[in-house]
């Protein structure tokens, strides 16, 4: 069964701005004007709400509310569709279902459910397919931590599960890189089983589904989950996910060097995309936390420059 949900224009009483949150997701628009956000978690609970963010007026505008609250869930997009997979609902369950979201007529639709249920999970998109890798998952009230792959055709609306080689066993909260050049998806970071952070590179050759690990823990970079992870050229950038690492960080056969380190506060489970010529990348929100126990959510805007990795500042952090 398909449903359709229409959710054009503001609901009455809105802000003008989104409330501060982590573990939300979004992506830019197909044509680069606007970064839209949606779900995640605030000091107030859930949020059940989608914005736009304008990227030549730096203005904020609220649209319709999506069908449920997605509060850790993963997200691709292709063009101007976005497809949101999994996550955790109001209720705390976890979930399995997987939307399709419009971002051009704010219109959600549900499509084929997914594997196993899960949250914290990562996800890609390699050309019209998605891949989605780990998780954690609630069974018999004992965590569980997923170390599969699974694939999803974007335009045939089904799953299959992807057999592979080696690899780094269960995790949460990596980040995924596709290289089209290569033939690879990159991971970076995360979490294991054991709640051991991680700074290791991994390669998956999507060819033979043999993974290779590229760098060990013990490269100089700060382990790192939920954070943000891009390609400069034929390097490997990550940003964020660490408690005090403000640095941005980049991998090329030489290993990891620090590149940039101006720029805002350092969080994790924040938004971030970038633009389709590769010159810009944008992120919002996350949370800036000073340790791993005090929260303190963000809802500002920056820009990344990334051939010089410089930061701008487009909208600061706002009640």
């Amino acid at each position: 069964m398909i449903w359709l949900l229409a959710c054009a224009g503001p609901v009455p009483g809105d802000e003008a701005f989104p409330a501060y949150r982590y573990s939300h997701i979004g992506a830019l628009d197909a044509a680069d004007e606007r970064l839209l956000i949606t779900g995640g978690s605030s000091e107030e609970g859930r949020r059940v709400d989608a914005w736009a963010f304008q990227l030549s007026s730096e203005e904020w505008t609220q649209l319709g509310e999506p069908p449920e609250s997605m509060f850790r869930s993963t997200l691709v997009s292709r063009g101007d569709q976005a497809w949101v997979f999994a996550g955790t609902g109001g209720d705390g369950q976890v979930s399995d279902r997987l939307w399709q979201w419009d971002m051009s007529t704010d219109v959600w639709a549900a499509r084929s459910q997914g594997p196993e249920p899960r949250y914290k999970a990562a996800a890609v998109r390699v050309g019209d397919e998605m891949l989605v890798h780990g998780g954690r998952d609630k069974v018999d009230d004992e965590d569980l931590t997923r170390a599969d792959l699974w694939v999803y055709d974007l335009d045939e609306d089904s799953w299959r599960e992807l057999e592979t080689e080696g690899g780094p066993g269960p995790l949460t909260r990596q980040a995924l890189l596709w290289d089209e050049r290569a033939g690879k998806v990159w991971l970076s970071g995360g979490i294991d089983e054991a709640d051991d952070r991680h700074s290791w590179l991994w390669s998956l050759d999507w060819e033979t589904g043999a993974w290779t690990m590229v760098a060990d823990d013990e490269q100089g970079l700060p382990d790192h989950a939920s954070h943000s992870f891009w390609m400069q050229g034929e390097r490997l950038c990550v940003w964020g996910g660490s408690g005090s690492d403000h640095d941005i960080w980049c991998f090329d056969d030489e290993g990891w060097t620090v590149e940039g380190s101006e720029g805002p506060t350092t969080r994790d489970a924040q938004v971030f995309d970038v633009t389709e010529d590769g010159a810009l990348a944008w992120m919002m929100g996350g949370d800036g936390h000073d340790d791993e126990i005090q929260p303190n959510f963000l809802n500002d805007v920056w820009s990344l420059e990334l051939a010089s990795l410089t930061w701008r500042e487009r909208s600061p952090t706002t009640p």
